[in-house]
């Protein structure tokens, strides 16, 4: 009976003994003398928020000491502790109280920048502001699917804050940009003069150092342009025109001599998913399935195997987009379904961990989809074959 009795217990005590433990540890950790400790400490019980440990109200009682401090440095701080409590509870508000959660959070951060522009947590205030910009955008959008009569006013609000994240991510890569082309423009030229000799190691590590900057720094402004695009109704123009630029500059990056070199064909890979994706966004549906499939050949099966490995992630998103254009097709031909759902058991047989992936508890779950609602669709009947007419048989 008595490993019954622990293992029926033990569940509701472990909250309990957490939040005793916290309570006990909050007089000493609102005493250290390391700014951003309390508010880490706040970050790290909301990710532990659920129904059985209800974390906000802890994070409420650090706020409420903070404020309660003679240190400027720490009331600034509370104000981070408090537009993460509202940030934690507009996740799991409706779409009406989500935005105006966030709209409070939003005033915190300016609030704290305004007030203490040198503190130590400056930095952290401004991209913890950024990142939840994009939330705000994601607010309104959800809320213009529910609010019809004001749904072209929130998806401009959207689109205002989305366009100021792109054109900060856009000025991030292209001042990325220079040293990349600079470090390739050396490696070109040493090989170039010496055929025969091995290339020095600073000169490789030089490239992979500017890769590893600028690559990420580009893929993420591409992305938060084509969220920009994505804010405006489907039969926007602003939509299409916004699409077809982001299509264009893949399509330079595809082109872009320095990634012709060995190795890099994965890069020039994954520009090709999001052209393929840009016109998806612009319904250009033909376009989309050419450029990925265009995609696809970039890397074959004779290439290294560090290249192989990186181009089967990229294939997966390539699978991904191609289910959702053909379910969005379904829409008006029920037969898209059968198409979508094939693609996603061809997925199934190439990925043995694709239920491990978030991509691919996706992908699993528009396949059932599809495949329920394939089941589903009405079948075209087959004529019938008739007996000819006595009159037409003489």
């Amino acid at each position: 009976m008595e490993p019954a009795l622990v293992r029926s217990t033990q569940p509701l005590c472990l909250p309990i003994l957490i939040a005793t433990a916290v309570v006990l540890l909050l007089h000493t950790s609102l005493h250290a003398e390391t700014p951003g400790e309390e508010y880490q400490l706040a970050i790290d019980l909301l990710s532990r928020q659920g129904p059985r440990f209800q974390a906000e109200d802890l994070v409420e009682r650090i706020a409420v000491k903070l404020e309660a401090s003679g240190s400027v440095v720490t009331r600034l701080e509370a104000k981070l502790v408090r537009a993460a409590l509202l940030r934690s509870k507009a996740r799991a508000a409706g779409d009406e109280k989500r935005g105006d959660l966030l709209s409070q959070a939003r005033k915190l951060y300016t609030e704290f920048l305004a007030e203490g522009p040198n503190h130590p947590l400056a930095g952290l205030c401004r991209t913890e502001a950024a990142g939840m910009e994009r939330e705000v955008a994601r607010a309104l959008l959800a809320a213009a699917e529910k609010d019809p009569a004001k749904a072209a006013e929130k998806r401009k609000e959207a689109a205002e804050i989305l366009a100021k994240i792109a054109a900060d991510a856009k000025a991030e890569a292209e001042r990325l940009r220079p040293a990349l082309a600079e470090a390739f423009r050396k490696y070109d030229a040493y090989v170039e003069q010496h055929p025969d000799a091995r290339v020095p190691q600073e000169l490789i590590a030089a490239c992979r150092r500017a890769l590893a900057a600028f690559v990420p720094a580009d893929k993420k402004q591409v992305l938060a342009r084509m969220e920009e695009a994505e804010a405006y109704a489907a039969a926007d123009a602003q939509r299409k025109a916004k699409a077809a630029d982001v299509a264009a500059y893949c399509k330079a990056q595809m082109e872009w001599e320095l990634y012709f070199h060995a190795g890099l064909e994965p890069i020039g890979m994954w520009f090709g998913f999001a052209k393929g994706r840009a016109h998806a966004l612009a319904l250009e549906d033909k376009q989309a399935e050419e450029c990925w499939h265009e995609a696809l050949e970039l890397v074959d099966e004779y290439a290294d195997p560090q290249v192989q490995k990186e181009a089967k992630e990229i294939k997966l998103l390539v699978g991904r987009e191609f289910v959702k254009l053909k379910l969005r097709q379904a829409a008006n031909d029920s037969k898209r379904y059968a198409e979508a759902a094939e693609v996603v058991d061809f997925l199934e047989k190439q990925y043995a961990d694709l239920a491990e992936k978030d991509l691919g508890k996706d992908l699993l779950i528009d396949g059932a989809t599809a495949r329920r609602r394939s089941r589903a669709s009405p079948r075209p009947r087959r004529p019938t074959s008739r007996r000819p007419s006595r009159s037409c048989a003489r």
